[in-house]
C-alpha cells in the first residue's frame, strides 16, 4: 500500500467519523425537539454561533495529492481566535 493509499484511507474514516457524529447530533437533537414540543416550549427553527472561548486556536488544513509525482503535501496554519492574529505555520 503507498504512502497516497494510506492517507486516502484515513481520510475516508475521518469522513465516515464525521458522518456517524453529525448522524448522533442530528439524532439527540431530534429527541430533545420531540421533548420541548412535550413540554409545550418552543424549539426556534435556527441555531446561533457563538465566538469561542478567548483561549482558543484554530488550525486551517489543506493537502494536495500528486499521483504523477507520487507526493502528498500538507500544510497547516494555526490563529488565535481571539484576534485571528497568526501563531504558526
Amino acid at each position: 500500500m503507498t504512502a497516497t493509499d494510506q492517507v486516502m484511507e484515513h481520510d475516508v474514516h475521518l469522513l465516515d467519523d464525521w458522518k456517524m457524529a453529525q448522524a448522533m447530533h442530528s439524532s439527540s437533537r431530534s429527541e430533545n425537539t420531540q421533548q420541548q414540543q412535550q413540554a409545550g416550549t418552543s424549539t426556534g427553527s435556527s441555531i446561533q454561533w457563538t465566538k469561542p472561548a478567548l483561549v482558543r486556536m484554530i488550525c486551517n488544513i489543506d493537502a494536495s495529492f500528486s499521483s504523477y509525482l507520487n507526493n502528498v503535501e500538507i500544510g497547516l496554519c494555526i490563529h488565535d481566535v481571539k484576534n485571528g492574529c497568526f501563531v504558526l505555520a
